[in-house]
């Protein structure tokens, strides 16, 4: 049979603390961490989704995603607020990088 490189994806999540300001700008020493979570999905033809990966550290601020994908899906990364978090409104990054497939 022909080698048939496995993609990796290596994918991060990361946000800041949200750092209350005290009067003059004086930092009171009360920070929230906003927890949040990075998913992956592998997609079906007809649409539906099957979990195949998360990360969810509920003690760090970022999430993140080693592993070969399996040919000849489409897939989806998914970030989402944590179970049980209150809503927030809160900017974050998520870097990707999908490389081709070594032999080992």
């Amino acid at each position: 049979l022909p080698y048939v490189p496995v993609p990796e994806l290596r994918a991060t999540l990361a946000w800041n603390l949200e750092v209350d300001s005290g009067p003059r700008g004086e930092f009171p020493g009360t920070a929230r961490l906003h927890n949040l979570d990075l998913r992956l999905w592998r997609v079906g033809a007809d649409g539906s989704r099957s979990l195949q990966a998360a990360s969810t550290s509920t003690t760090e601020n970022t999430e993140s995603l080693w592993l070969r994908l399996p040919s000849g899906f489409r897939w989806e990364l998914e970030v989402v607020a944590a179970p049980g978090s209150a809503p927030f409104d809160w900017d974050y990054a998520l870097a990707w990088h999908l490389r081709p497939g070594d032999r080992d």
